[in-house]
């Protein structure tokens, strides 16, 4: 099971209903972090009290494309754009967690911002 911490009401109620992730009251206990908005995302950041290790740290990611400027530590976004949704990963972010994406999912990739 994945552990996931988002302070979303909406996607807490998506996660709810999944048989794979399991929601986590703690951001620091969870595998991945997926924040909505920045100050809830900067609040996150600036309280954040696991390891430094990148394999004990939980992966952020983001609703907002602007968001993933903010830090090295946010791996990727799933946004809105003109009406069309949008995955985005950032290879040299990926490779500092040792995550390796299924191939279905390379076009999803990008080196940089």
């Amino acid at each position: 099971m994945i552990n996931v911490y988002t302070d979303d009401r909406e996607y807490k109620e998506v996660f709810a209903t999944s048989k794979r992730m399991v929601l986590s009251d703690e951001p620091e206990k969870s595998d991945i972090i997926l924040m909505t908005n920045k100050s809830a995302l900067f609040k996150i950041m600036r309280e954040k009290q696991w390891a430094v290790e990148k394999d004990e740290k939980p992966i952020i990611f983001v609703t907002d494309y602007r968001l993933l400027k903010n830090s090295f530590d946010i791996v990727g976004a799933f946004y809105w754009k003109k009406g069309r949704s949008q995955l985005l990963f950032i290879k040299n972010r990926l490779d500092a967690y040792n995550i390796t994406l299924p191939e279905e999912y390379e076009d999803f990739l990008v080196d940089t911002l």
